[in-house]
């Protein structure tokens, strides 16, 4: 379920507070105004490292095929898949906070890079932001679910880049500016703004065909994980604000 808590309890630490003009009635005449509410813009954020994930998998929902057998199928082309892009793997958690540095900063975030001890590999989400060192918001991004998966009513597997985005303050980690999980690829769906579908290039009709184009395959991983951080840091501005603009409102 998508949603944004409320922002209504958060500090101003490192947030700076733009408040909203009076309207006026249609002759022209200032209406009564009503009590202003105070429309808070992220500003700064504190990028945590992001973990690689824990292994890449492949998936393919058979319908055609009794169900034990589509899961001892999975599990022995998964190990075969998961060898192959040892590499990609390892690659991704790295690539994903740069890009995200170069995003938010295009965005005009002033992004400083914070340290945090690793989470669990199952558990990449298992963070204390508590006992975190930050001033300002601390941005924390982790990877879901990373794979090729052929669902039960698609013929070719697709890129699987299922990525949460966690925006929170130190002092308030029970009210988060931000929660959100973005799908790139099988599990988009529309034009939502969590929906982000792969190109017609990166789809494979057979196992083989995926492990034959393995440098493309990780090329579409690679498109997928730059999608995913120019989406969340246009998020951020979409919803909290031109970070540039409200600093001038400000002096």
């Amino acid at each position: 379920m998508k949603y944004l808590s409320s922002l209504a309890s958060f500090p101003c630490l490192a947030l700076a507070v733009v408040l909203s003009g009076c309207a006026s009635s249609p002759g022209g005449a200032p209406a009564e105004a009503a009590p202003a509410e105070p429309v808070r813009t992220v500003q700064q954020v504190a990028l945590l490292p992001v973990l690689s994930p824990a292994g890449l998998y492949s998936g393919n929902r058979n319908l055609a095929l009794p169900h034990w057998v589509t899961a001892i199928d999975n599990r022995l082309k998964t190990q075969s898949f998961s060898s192959a892009m040892e590499q990609t793997r390892q690659a991704m958690g790295p690539e994903m906070r740069r890009v995200l540095v170069n995003e938010l900063t295009a965005q005009g975030y002033e992004v400083e890079m914070l340290d945090a001890p690793a989470p669990p590999a199952d558990d990449p989400s298992a963070i204390d932001y508590t006992t975190l060192p930050a001033s300002k918001p601390i941005l924390h991004v982790w990877f879901e679910y990373v794979g090729m998966y052929s669902s039960a009513f698609s013929a070719n597997y697709l890129p699987q880049v299922n990525v949460s985005a966690y925006l929170v303050d130190a002092k308030a980690v029970d009210d988060p500016l931000l929660h959100e999980t973005y799908y790139y690829g099988a599990d988009a769906r529309g034009e939502q703004y969590w929906s982000l579908p792969s190109a017609p290039k990166y789809r494979y009709a057979t196992f083989d065909a995926m492990i034959a184009n393995r440098e493309e395959v990780a090329e579409g991983f690679q498109v997928g994980v730059g999608a995913v951080a120019q989406r969340i840091a246009r998020e951020l501005r979409s919803r909290f604000g031109d970070p540039k603009a409200a600093t001038t409102a400000s002096r």
